[in-house]
């Protein structure tokens, strides 16, 4: 791209419609952030003129999109709402092909007129996704074709979203771009760029050791939460890969990998709750013991790269292997909360995944845990026999013993304020996520508030209301499989740049099996949770701001150990039966000390973070 001086968008913005208007043309050279500094915009030769993509019911050019791209793809959809805007404005019919291209075919020429939307096969994309960043965009112009593209398929769908804002003109029945066009509109990263020892961190990968995502998840998790955190805060989408890939000089070691300089780390004296952060010819090690590699990961991330302000560059300065010491964890003050809930998950739903050899480990099983007590009002006053999952949920978003089948309503059906209200309402992002319906009872109690769990119309009403008015930030049910990814992908998205956040998360699957006695759903169930847990865990590691617990709202099927060693399910229905309560983060083991919790505590503790001294009954 041409060299561009630094620009405010509003700037921008006016000056491309004014001077637009005024001349039919505009010198397009700018840099847009929402933290640059403004300067003039300048041009040494006399700008081109606008380039028409369609005026009337005419067009010359087609809307080109990546082929490799599902339908459902963010950027497909925003090559058809670009496609419709245009068809809207100018009643002109642009047609939309994919990118494919072969070698033997007729070659691309400047009047081939395009319009590439995303990451296309085109020289002209590759030249502009290389100078941006993961949310960045660049809207600019070269060989006669119209570069519309963005860092990830979010930033392109931003930047469509910018196009159609600007240069769709419905009025003038007309779509024309300044003929040297040429924007970048950069997020506001934490960072503006790290480097280590003078090296980008762009010229580092991170490496852990190949098949610890079987048989060492710690470390695994830890690799991938420390990649997932550079992304998010700087941008920079290094490589991830197992040592099993050929050594480069620079490298982000996780773990004992198979590296000479984490061989020699091995060689130093760690206690359990000790790691080591260290580099050595250009390899970063961190290494320890279970999830201490993730540990060191966030001193990397929190000490060596401390910035003072955001969108600070920092040069991280880390000691070599033979001056480093081991170190232990340093909590920061809690200002987020991870809730992750299996739904109807006594311990011995975990004990009999154990048995039969559906999970090797129950990760949280290393972290602090203890019991919790999870009767209702309704067991507590005699009418019912057991808590359901709409009293038990409403204890643990609430903070108070409720009917059951109330929803985020006290025993007097009055609404009482839940752990996302009480979040949002100090400006920290929010998410909620569930394998069941959006209305089950768990996360319903999260997100609305009625007398009655069976009220569904009601309560996806509700929640349609709290989505629309940016209530919630990421809110997604019947995941199935997929809760790993948007585990994974909701916590990036609300922890962005150091926000604070609640989040919710429900495995409902551990319930709903054990109803219908069918140990491999309750089995699935437990993996799933597990994977989530792992992350999880090596997320609070890296971000040591952030609370992590992990319970049951209730048990159900009241899965025995027989006098023959095999687990049995007695019953199909809930029990009141204590669950266990897991968790790590700061405060978290002075809270888990007690030999027993009642649920109501689990919320009051994460209101505290949120500044409610005062939550529940």
């Amino acid at each position: 791209m041409k060299t561009r001086k630094i620009i405010s968008l509003m700037l921008c913005v006016i000056v491309l419609l004014l001077q637009s208007a005024a001349c039919g043309s505009t010198a397009g050279t700018a840099d847009e952030s929402g933290s640059a500094t403004t300067g003039e915009i300048t041009s040494a030769e006399p700008a081109p003129e606008d380039i028409e993509i369609a005026s009337g019911s005419e067009t010359s050019y087609r809307i080109v999109r990546p082929e490799k791209l599902g339908s459902d793809a963010p950027t497909v959809q925003a090559a058809l709402k670009l496609r419709t805007a245009v068809n809207d404005a100018t009643g002109a019919n642009i047609a939309i092909d994919n990118d494919w291209f072969h070698e033997t075919m007729k070659p691309l020429l400047p009047q081939d007129k395009e319009v590439l939307v995303g990451a296309t096969d085109r020289d002209e994309t590759r030249r502009a996704v290389g100078k941006i960043r993961e949310k960045d965009f660049a809207i600019y112009t070269e060989n006669g074709r119209i570069v519309i593209a963005g860092g990830s398929e979010e930033a392109t769908v931003r930047a469509v979203d910018y196009f159609i804002e600007h240069f769709v003109d419905a009025k003038n029945k007309a779509v024309k771009v300044p003929g040297n066009i040429d924007i970048v509109v950069r997020y506001d990263y934490y960072y503006d760029a790290l480097s280590i020892a003078g090296v980008p961190l762009s010229e580092y990968r991170v490496v852990y050791p190949a098949g610890s995502d079987q048989n060492d998840k710690p470390v695994y998790y830890s690799a991938m939460n420390l990649a997932d955190m550079i992304k998010n805060y700087s941008g920079l989408d290094i490589a991830f890969v197992p040592d099993s890939e050929p050594e480069t000089k620079y490298e982000l070691l996780v773990g004992a990998t198979n590296r000479a300089a984490s061989a020699e780390a091995a060689k130093k004296t760690l206690a359990d709750d000790e790691y080591l952060l260290a580099i050595a010819d250009g390899k970063v090690v961190m290494t320890g013991k279970g999830y201490m590699p993730g540990a060191a990961a966030g001193a990397l991330m929190n000490e060596s790269f401390a910035a003072d302000r955001k969108g600070s560059s920092v040069d991280a300065k880390i000691a070599t292997l033979s001056e480093a010491k081991p170190a232990k964890v340093t909590w920061k003050k809690a200002q987020s909360a991870i809730l992750l809930i299996g739904d109807g998950m006594g311990r011995n739903h975990v004990l009999a995944a154990l048995e039969a050899g559906m999970i090797d480990t129950f990760i949280p099983d290393g972290l602090d845990w203890t019991w919790a007590v999870t009767c209702s009002q309704s067991v507590t006053d005699g009418s019912a026999s057991y808590t359901d999952s709409a009293a038990a949920g409403t204890a643990l978003a609430c903070g108070h013993k409720t009917i059951n089948g109330y929803i985020a309503m006290d025993k007097r059906l009055r609404s009482i304020e839940n752990l996302r209200e009480l979040a949002f309402g100090t400006g920290a992002k929010s998410s909620i996520l569930t394998t069941d319906a959006i209305t089950g009872a768990t996360p319903a109690v999260f997100l609305a508030h009625q007398k009655s769990r069976k009220d569904t119309d009601e309560i996806q009403a509700q929640i349609d209301q709290v989505i629309a008015d940016g209530g919630v930030d990421y809110c997604r049910g019947k995941v199935g499989d997929e809760l790993f990814a948007d585990t994974r992908e909701s916590l990036g998205i609300i922890s962005d740049n150091g926000s604070p956040f609640f989040t919710m998360i429900e495995e409902a699957y551990t319930d709903k099996g054990a109803h219908d006695n069918k140990f491999d759903v309750v089995y699935n169930a437990v993996k799933r949770l597990n994977e989530c847990a792992a992350y999880a865990i090596a997320f609070v590691y890296l971000h040591r701001d952030t609370v992590l617990l992990i319970t049951a709202d209730h048990e159900t099927g009241g899965i025995t150990l027989g006098s023959d060693g095999k687990y049995a399910f007695t019953k199909t229905t809930h029990t009141n039966v204590d669950v266990p309560v897991y968790g790590v983060g700061p405060g978290v083991s002075e809270f888990l000390a007690k030999d027993k919790v009642d649920n109501t505590e689990i919320s009051k503790f994460i209101a505290k973070i949120y500044g409610a001294e005062k939550w529940g009954q």
